[in-house]
């Protein structure tokens, strides 16, 4: 079954009024990457887990659990001391992670993941702040103590206590029995959609994520978790930099409502009209920037969302001067 995030997409495209694709710019960028080749992270900066085993599988999955919100209302951004360097926003977040399984603070061994000798399930706010908070606040600190508790809930009722169970039981990622669809469905805090104009819009960034790191990751390492084709139908992932670097580059427009909020950054509600227009305008105009590519490659050298993805995230580490929306939210 196809990813039904973008099947849920028409409803937005065909009616948005704040956000727009500009097809000559998206056409303009296809041309001028011409046979350029486009690879796929490994996920092995300092950050991450050196291994690539079960308990990588684990890390990823907690990290995406609450890789969300790192930046506050005045725009200061979470950060954490690791080794003697700051990293900021989800890699610090990373960082505190993968520093707490070094301190023994988090225990991916055993039968269920345990943190400070508590299953992860009974994890207290002092346990989270003891992990998170040594060098600075993180924001929706009390929504991320609750989703840990939902996930250890979740691995230690349905999946023996570590999310490798169900890589192993193998399959397609969508549909009833899914990956993504069983993530979704027994862990609701990765369920990400929203109502617009009457019709539901899916995008499941957090747990497409989560799937697509473990993957990219043992990928990497001669380990292919995946088919191939369910590779191929997940999306990029509709955050807050997708949608600021096809701005960037003039491939979202914007009408001068929405460009004024981001630009002062003033608050722009979840599932409102611009928000769920911005996320789903990104997914979009990815999909017709990798079909623009495909077009002029031959099938051995044809590229995914996830190729998109990494190409424009890797785009914006270029432009850490552009202003991305503000909104508060877990879902990214």
């Amino acid at each position: 079954m196809k990813n039904p995030v973008k099947q849920s997409l028409v409803y937005v495209i065909s009616d948005s009024r704040y956000v727009h694709v500009d097809d000559n710019a998206l056409n303009a960028y296809v041309e001028s990457l011409g046979d350029k080749a486009l690879g796929l992270p490994d996920w092995k900066l300092p950050v991450f887990l050196e291994e690539t085993t079960d308990r990588t599988m684990d890390y990823f999955f907690l990290g995406n659990s609450i890789n969300f919100a790192f930046n506050d209302e005045t725009g200061a951004k979470y950060k954490f001391s690791y080794k003697n360097k700051d990293w900021e926003g989800s890699f610090g977040m990373w960082a505190a992670l993968k520093a707490a399984i070094e301190e023994g603070k988090i225990n991916l061994d055993g039968e269920i993941i345990k943190v400070n000798g508590k299953p992860l399930s009974a994890i207290q706010a002092s346990d989270l702040d003891s992990i998170l908070q040594k060098d600075s606040k993180i924001p929706m600190f009390r929504e991320r103590l609750e989703i840990l508790r939902e996930v250890g809930r979740g691995l230690e009722s349905r999946y023996d206590g570590h999310i490798s169970s169900l890589f192993s039981a193998g399959g397609e990622l969508f549909g009833s029995n899914g990956i993504i669809s069983r993530i979704i469905n027994d862990f609701p805090s990765f369920n990400d959609s929203s109502r617009y104009k009457g019709h539901e819009v899916i995008f499941n960034k957090r747990a497409q994520l989560a799937v697509a790191m473990i993957y990219e990751r043992f990928l990497s390492d001669n380990k292919r978790l995946l088919s191939k084709e369910d590779a191929d139908e997940i999306t990029v992932f509709a955050d807050y930099e997708l949608p600021k670097i096809l701005h960037a580059l003039g491939i979202l427009t914007y009408d001068s409502n929405l460009e004024n909020k981001i630009q002062n950054n003033v608050l722009i509600e979840r599932d409102s009209e611009q928000e769920v227009e911005l996320r789903a305008n990104t997914i979009y105009a990815a999909e017709l920037i990798k079909d623009g590519i495909n077009s002029k490659r031959t099938l051995e050298n044809r590229v995914n969302a996830l190729n998109i993805d990494y190409l424009l995230w890797s785009e914006g580490r270029k432009m850490r001067d552009k202003k991305a929306h503000f909104t508060i939210t877990t879902n990214y």
